[in-house]
């Protein structure tokens, strides 16, 4: 620093001397007007923006304008007096909400507007507020947020990670006699197209396959390609098959399985399913029981980690449960969950899931995921210990979700959310996380790994496989652990970025049927404008 340069101070040579003391009541009330004049900026915005116009696109909501709740505390009473300038009428009183919005009717409700011709998904009611949603496949689905955040999206999916329920894609359950199983699905399939379901990379369980299935009558001409993998094997002699279909061509798939397994309708149980007396093959639908969630991103499995919070069997809880019986059942369910367990947490700090063994399927059994609810929306990311290579478990896919009698059991223990809320209000430190060791819940885990050749690991992510009752708990969850959820515009943005064909191949029913429907909404746009608007493809010779 320049010697020459004078000091304010007297202690450092200059001509100033500061006070040794300042009387606060005279400071302050020499400054009184600055203090004013500052309180009333923090009120008032001299910008030309109104005040919801200065906050982000993906926090601005329609309702702003007559609803000032709907604004940040910072920027309401700033809202409130731009309001007043252009003559806002005045409130009026809502009518009471108490006895049309109990929580019985709003149940009873829902049914009544799902039973119609489309069907809704368990986070139909989360979608709606926040997605524009279509009319697809014989579902309400959602298309795209409403808070254009098409970019968003897009980083979500190669920087972080994007949330989507698939559940569209039904479940149907193929059990009996493995080596017949096999046999009769090689009239549905053929060699040149890939692996089908008696490979040996899938026949043990440990892995998810693709399979394309053609009509048994012509065998020339898809359906569509499906997704499968088989139930661990164990001691009994009955394997089960899962088969997953999306629903443009679920009722095509559906009717060549009857053909093709000569199966007949029984309705002696409560659910409805389709058995061969002769065989003993029998099919059943899981689409009411199973939801599938898909994670896509290099922070995939950080949010996963985070949400699952899993307990070793050491510390089941006194009280019955399904999983204190499970465990105590066989001696090897022990052992394989505790295998289960070590080999989750060894691959918690990997930084991106194409770094695991591909199409790998893990099993786990973790507790309610609403007793420990992150305080706020927080971002998960990877630990910084490094990743080291592990052994995969004989049984890492083996789960009691398998069984139909352990998924009602897990349905019936779920919790209601208002004894959630009474338990964390009666918490001796508020914030803390509930203690419920006795409500455990199992999932299955399937990898994907993405691209494989250009922007290696692109679109890879992981599949989650739940009960159909908590579907709703661990779609929060994750989306409170900064999971940015997409739509069908988002799965059609993915594949377009991985260079793959749309789902739907062009060459079957659903795909010509798909073609047709977006011709239609292509021609009904172009002549809603008006024909100064309208682009002329004649100049550009098309």
């Amino acid at each position: 620093m320049d010697e020459d340069v004078p000091q304010f101070d007297a202690l450092l040579g200059g001509t100033e001397e500061l006070p040794a003391a300042v009387t606060l009541a005279n400071f302050v009330a020499y400054r009184s007007q600055e203090i004013q004049i500052m309180k009333n900026s923090l009120h008032s915005q001299s910008g030309t923006k109104l005040a919801f116009q200065t906050l982000p696109k993906h926090m601005r909501r329609r309702a702003m304008s007559h609803n000032v709740k709907r604004l940040p505390r910072r920027l309401r009473q700033i809202h409130l007096n731009q309001m007043k300038k252009s003559g806002m009428p005045a409130k009026q009183k809502r009518p009471s909400r108490k006895y049309r919005r109990r929580p019985r009717n709003l149940i009873e409700e829902y049914t009544k507007r799902s039973n119609k011709k489309y069907k809704w998904l368990q986070t139909h009611i989360w979608h709606a507020k926040r997605f524009h949603m279509v009319e697809k496949w014989g579902y309400k689905l959602p298309c795209h947020p409403c808070d254009k955040a098409f970019r968003a999206c897009y980083r979500a999916t190669t920087q972080h990670c994007l949330l989507q329920d698939i559940s569209y894609i039904n479940c149907i359950e193929i059990s009996g006699n493995k080596n017949l199983i096999i046999e009769t699905f090689k009239r549905l399939c053929r060699p040149n197209t890939g692996l089908t379901v008696g490979a040996k990379a899938f026949i043990d369980g440990n892995r998810e396959g693709e399979l394309t299935l053609f009509e048994m009558e012509t065998s020339q001409k898809a359906i569509g390609t499906i997704n499968f993998h088989w139930e661990p094997s164990h001691i009994n002699e009955i394997s089960k098959l899962w088969l997953w279909v999306h629903a443009a061509f679920y009722n095509d798939v559906l009717n060549n399985l009857i053909k093709c397994f000569q199966f007949n309708l029984s309705n002696l149980d409560k659910q409805k399913y389709y058995i061969n007396e002769s065989s003993g093959v029998k099919l059943t639908e899981l689409a009411e029981e199973l939801n599938r969630f898909r994670l896509t991103g290099p922070l995939a499995n950080s949010v996963l980690h985070d949400t699952f919070v899993y307990n070793v069997c050491e510390n089941v809880h006194t009280q019955q449960s399904w999983f204190k019986e499970y465990i105590e059942s066989n001696n090897d369910n022990r052992l394989t969950v505790n295998n289960q367990y070590t080999y989750w947490k060894n691959i918690s700090n990997i930084t991106s899931v194409s770094e695991i063994s591909p199409h790998i399927i893990i099993s786990l059994i973790v507790t309610d995921p609403r007793l420990n609810f992150p305080k706020k929306r927080t971002k998960c990311v990877p630990t910084s210990e490094r990743f080291t290579e592990c052994e995969v478990p004989n049984n890492i896919s083996r789960s009691p979700l398998w069984e139909k009698t352990i998924r009602n059991k897990v349905c019936e223990s779920k919790i209601e959310t208002s004894k959630i809320i009474e338990l964390q209000s009666k918490l001796l430190v508020p914030g803390s996380d509930v203690k419920a060791n006795n409500v455990f819940v199992p999932v299955l885990l399937i990898q994907r790994p993405g691209n494989k050749k250009e922007n290696i690991g692109l679109g890879g992510g992981w599949d989650v496989i739940l009960p159909s009752a908590w579907s709703k708990p661990f779609w929060i969850a994750m989306v409170m652990r900064g999971a940015r959820v997409g739509g069908l515009r988002e799965s059609r943005s993915i594949l377009f970025e991985m260079g793959k064909s749309q789902f739907l191949q062009p060459d079957t029913d659903a795909g010509m049927k798909e073609e047709e429907q977006i011709s239609k909404e292509c021609v009904e746009k172009f002549f809603k404008k008006p024909p100064n608007k309208r682009i002329n493809y004649n100049k550009f010779n098309i």
